[in-house]
């Protein structure tokens, strides 16, 4: 479930990104790339896969 939401989140990202042209989304561009990176990274899918089962209960029990 969550690497379907962060697949899909990632999915919305890419798109955003593609749609900034304007020489003034240069700073939003560079930051949505990091961001992208980020999500993209083996590190990322080994901490989310850790960490969903305490956000899971986390949630649950909240």
């Amino acid at each position: 479930m969550v690497y379907g939401e962060a697949h899909r989140a990632l999915e919305l990202l890419e798109d955003y990104h593609s749609k900034l042209t304007d020489p003034s989304d240069k700073q939003l561009r560079s930051a949505i790339e990091r961001v992208i990176r980020i999500f993209k990274s083996r590190l990322f899918q080994a901490l989310l896969g850790k960490l969903f089962p305490y956000l899971s209960c986390a949630l649950l029990t909240s």
